[in-house]
């Protein structure tokens, strides 16, 4: 069911001007978001785009979605309570982002593991969304694929969007799609075993005696 939204919800609607009111679906919340967003936090996930050598891995690995997709913007985000995190992406600026706005909402809430829109303004969920009525942009397309930890909880997305609406997604679109996921889980991966690996400074001699 669509749900009236307003870009300020600290107005009351007969405080805000009828420019600023849009409709559109928020992003439904999984059953089990309490457990997702604790995996999230575990995850270090949160963290990724300040770290000195998993936020520039990130980085390329954007880069290189947008090219193989051929779409205006991809992105690498967490999402986390009310916030869509993007750890790192090319065409859009990094930072937080409104996950009552996010298309990336919808997409950690589906079953499926892959979630694409062929185009958002013909979609009752986000026809009405500033990132789709020119408010905020004029995306039309969205594709998307789950970030998940080694328990299928899914932690964010890899995602593009487009300014012009296509027909889906092709099946060699959408292996690029999976296999970018999986190589942002083999990284947070790496990453966490170094965290929880000693330093090699700690790591005893265990060289012979002179």
């Amino acid at each position: 069911m669509k749900q009236l939204t307003r870009i300020n919800p600290g107005l009351h609607p007969r405080e805000a001007p009828a420019v600023s009111i849009s409709f559109y679906q928020l992003p439904p919340l999984p059953h089990d978001e309490a457990a997702r967003e604790t995996a999230v936090e575990a995850s270090g996930m949160l963290a990724a785009r300040t770290d000195p050598v998993l936020g520039p891995a990130l980085s390329d690995v954007a880069c290189q979605l947008r090219r193989r997709l051929g779409a205006d913007a991809s992105l690498i985000s967490a999402v986390h309570r009310d916030t869509q995190h993007v750890l790192a992406a090319d065409g859009l600026p990094l930072g937080p982002y409104s996950r009552r706005l996010s298309f990336c909402g919808h997409a950690v809430a589906t079953r499926d593991e892959l979630f694409c829109v062929p185009d958002l303004a013909a979609d009752d969920r986000f026809a009405g969304n500033p990132w789709v009525n020119g408010e905020n942009g004029g995306f039309r397309f969205y594709a998307a694929a789950q970030i998940r930890d080694a328990d299928g909880q899914p932690l964010g997305v890899v995602c593009v969007v487009d300014g012009r609406p296509r027909l889906g997604l092709a099946p060699a679109e959408a292996d690029v799609l999976r296999a970018t996921a999986r190589r942002v889980e083999a990284q947070l991966d790496m990453r966490d075993a170094a965290r929880r690996s000693p330093a090699a400074d700690d790591v005893p001699d265990t060289a012979p005696p002179a």
